[in-house]
């Protein structure tokens, strides 16, 4: 079965290279190469049909044979007008690639098993399920996430209509492809060194080859903004503009990188950044680039302000206020961004090298595994180099003042960890002599090894349904803890069942309505106003919800707190109101009387 994910993945993927050649044609972009060429149809031709599907979804067209006549119009478009072209001579086969074959494996194993990871059953995937359960977009009022820029979920719903699950892993694997590849093509002018050096600096990252497994938004998100610096570099800023349309489309994030760029647009002169502001330049540049990027992001953020609002929900909202929302809700979402990192203030900043890579685990979701989160000394050691080059210092460190002010999250770094290999690379070439050459190879060496290693150990447990030794039932029953409470519900509950998820907001396996029922995900069930557990109850009967599910190991509910909820939630099994009729490993699934 997993031929049919990789063979629909590569169709898909061609079809991208084929609008987004297209795209190209039609710019005529005068200083891109070959292999840029090819990067950047890709990149385009998946954010063109990412579009395109949701603009389906608002039309209310999620069925099958939509996204066939989709896929049948865009094979014709892509085949239309294409030459033969003659016979070239071969170019040498870059051997040196080759090292990347262990990592490609290994990626590979891992992301052909079945999802398992938090966001993705929570939302990545949960949410284009459920439009797909509709046949159309529609406001997800009790997943706040469903506001954000879909981009990339919007290429998930093409796989997850044919029931290609796996595939929407492989879509996030592409854009590690393209990440990689990018930086090789831009390094390769500079010699195969450097060129090899670009491309495997992202490898000595955990989170990079972790994120390859998993189908979420980062490495998209990531792989925009690579491609925007390196168009904004040939001066091509129509280019560079369309690709931070599609980082826009990605996560609202990106919208401090666009900052980041309309302020060096500004200094930015014949190839360099210059101290004194370019006036004279700045307006048409900025509305080259400027016009294309909000254009490709507005059906995002219209969706958004038409359902809540607020066009960047639930963020800003003492700015925008926003429906099913509150101050509260705000302040704790904002807390938890501000709970990772290891402070704000100006020595914290300037200890942030050495803190990321010393105590990568501060940077993560708390109780996660720290492996996750590695990124390895060589971007440290190799940092100082980025005084050769003016522009990418200023990108750089602008960047890392938003991450570091906004959430200091390593997930949302990714697209720093993938600009850095740029000038890194290109200014270790500089050293890339006797003795240096060798202790500079050793370390990229053991350091690219080392990381193989501990991605081995963390993705080890994959393998066996990846190679058909486990079955995909018993895969996820054994890693996913709410599984066997899902398939009994799935088997068992009426088809109009409607079950709130309590400690457990991973619905993705779940065939039946639900609705996450946590406080602070949104404000439809008024918590505040409920005395006692039987008018919680009652309130639950109102929303038309007949069952609960309880992960206790995430909502164990607090035994000394008065609220009704905690009283629930720490000892459920003797509430009047409800009944049990099925448990395992911490997760209860109860009926309301």
């Amino acid at each position: 079965m997993h031929i049919v994910d990789l063979l629909f993945v590569s169709y898909i993927v061609a079809l991208a290279y084929r609008v987004g050649g297209r795209i190209l044609q039609r710019i005529r972009p005068l200083n891109l190469k070959d292999g840029e060429n090819i990067v950047f149809a890709i990149g385009f031709g998946l954010g063109i049909i990412s579009l395109l599907v949701f603009f389906l979804g608002i039309l209310g067209l999620f069925y099958n044979w939509a996204f066939l006549i989709l896929l049948f119009f865009l094979t014709l478009f892509s085949l239309w007008g294409a030459k033969i072209k003659r016979k070239q001579k071969l170019r040498a086969f870059p051997y040196e690639l080759l090292i990347f074959l262990p990592w490609f494996f290994l990626v590979i194993l891992s992301a052909l098993s079945p999802p398992i990871d938090w966001d993705g059953l929570a939302y990545h995937l949960a949410v284009p399920k459920l439009y797909l359960q509709a046949h159309r977009i529609f406001w997800i009022k009790f997943i706040h996430h469903s506001n954000f820029p879909f981009l990339m979920e919007m290429l998930y719903t093409i796989p997850l209509s044919f029931g290609l699950t796996d595939a929407c892993k492989l879509f996030h694997f592409t854009y590690a492809l393209l990440i990689i590849s990018l930086l090789y093509i831009e390094l390769r002018k500079y010699g195969k060194i450097a060129g090899l050096m670009g491309a495997i600096l992202p490898l000595q990252t955990v989170i990079f080859s972790w994120e390859t497994t998993i189908a979420y938004n980062d490495l998209a998100f990531a792989f925009y903004v690579l491609l925007a610096v390196s168009a904004f570099l040939k001066n091509e800023f129509l280019l560079s503009g369309i690709a931070m349309g599609f980082s826009l489309g990605t996560k609202h994030l990106a919208l401090s990188f666009l900052l980041v760029f309309c302020l060096l647009l500004l200094f930015y002169k014949e190839g360099r950044l210059v101290f004194k502001a370019v006036f004279s330049e700045f307006p048409r540049k900025l509305a080259v680039f400027l016009l294309p990027a909000l254009l490709l992001a507005l059906p995002w953020y219209l969706k958004s302000y038409i359902y809540t609002g607020n066009p960047v929900y639930p963020f800003f909202y003492s700015i925008f206020d926003g429906r099913l929302w509150n101050a509260e809700a705000a302040e704790a979402y904002r807390e938890a961004q501000l709970s990772m990192g290891m402070g704000r203030g100006l020595i914290q900043f300037i200890l942030l090298p050495w803190n990321l890579t010393f105590h990568p685990g501060k940077f993560f979701d708390p109780g996660a595994n720290p492996y996750f989160v590695l990124i390895g000394p060589l971007y440290l050691a190799f940092l100082p180099l980025l005084l050769y080059e003016p522009f990418f210092l200023a990108f750089i460190f602008l960047s890392v003042i938003q991450w570091f002010l906004l959430s200091q999250n390593i997930r949302y770094f990714l697209p720093i960890l993938a600009v850095l290999p740029l000038p890194l690379a290109k200014n270790l070439k500089r050293f890339w002599r006797k003795p240096f050459k060798m202790i500079f190879a050793s370390l990229l060496g053991i350091s690219y090894l080392f990381h193989l290693f501990l991605f081995s150990w963390m993705s080890y447990p994959c393998w066996a349904v990846a190679l058909g030794l486990e079955s995909r039932e018993d895969f996820i029953r054994r890693v996913f803890q709410s599984y066997p409470v899902y398939e009994f519900a799935n088997e068992n509950l009426p088809k109009d069942s409607k079950i709130a998820l309590l400690g457990e907001p991973r619905g993705f396996y779940l065939d039946r309505e639900y609705i996450w029922a946590d406080p602070g995900h949104h404000t439809m069930i008024p918590y505040e106003k409920f005395k006692s557990v039987e008018e919680l109850i009652e309130g639950y009967k109102k929303l038309g919800i007949t069952h609960i599910i309880i992960n206790r190991i995430f909502a164990p509910g607090n035994p000394e707190s008065e609220r009704p909820l905690d009283k629930l939630l720490s000892n459920p099994l003797s509430c009047p109101y409800v009944e049990l009729l099925f448990a395992d490993r911490e997760v209860y699934l109860f009926r309301i009387k």
